[in-house]
């Protein structure tokens, strides 16, 4: 049996993914600057972005 999202349910997924895209276009843009603690910093926004899309996303899955 499927289940679909609710429109809120949907929004959130949205801005959840939004905010990981966001995060791996900082990291690549940072990237380029090569300063390492700005890397590090990016990154661990992207792995923040990522762990709490991926809990969002099992959430709504539930």
């Amino acid at each position: 049996m499927t289940t679909s999202a609710s429109p809120s349910d949907a929004s959130a997924l949205e801005g959840s993914l939004s905010a990981v895209e966001h995060a791996i276009a900082a990291l690549g843009q940072t990237l380029t600057q090569r300063d390492i603690a700005a890397i590090e910093a990016a990154s661990t926004a992207l792995h923040d972005a990522m762990r709490a899309a991926m809990t969002q996303f099992a959430q709504v899955a539930r």
